[in-house]
């Protein structure tokens, strides 16, 4: 949690590096709303995780919902990396 409650830049810079630094292939905007999700979780933890008298469960789920905007990310990642390696010829 600490990564949260240190200098803010630092998370700040890492949320900016990582949608800018999307390959053009997955620049879509199904694997972009996916990003956004997972930011706004991440934000939602940090505010979370500076309050000093936040319950246990809030962080908790706060943590289970980055963990899932995160898997989310990474499953629209390999559905579309899926996608793009399918070879449908289509009848003539």
């Amino acid at each position: 949690m600490s990564f949260f409650k240190d200098d803010k830049t630092i998370l700040q810079s890492y949320i900016t590096d990582l949608k800018n630094e999307i390959p053009e292939k997955l620049n879509e905007n199904s694997i972009v709303v996916r990003l956004v999700a997972l930011e706004t979780s991440i934000y939602k933890l940090e505010g979370i995780a500076i309050v000093p008298d936040a319950k246990k469960e809030e962080l908790l789920q706060s943590i289970k919902d980055v963990l899932v905007s995160h898997v989310n990310l990474i499953f629209q990642i390999n559905k579309k990396l899926e996608k793009d390696a399918q070879n449908i010829v289509k009848p003539q």
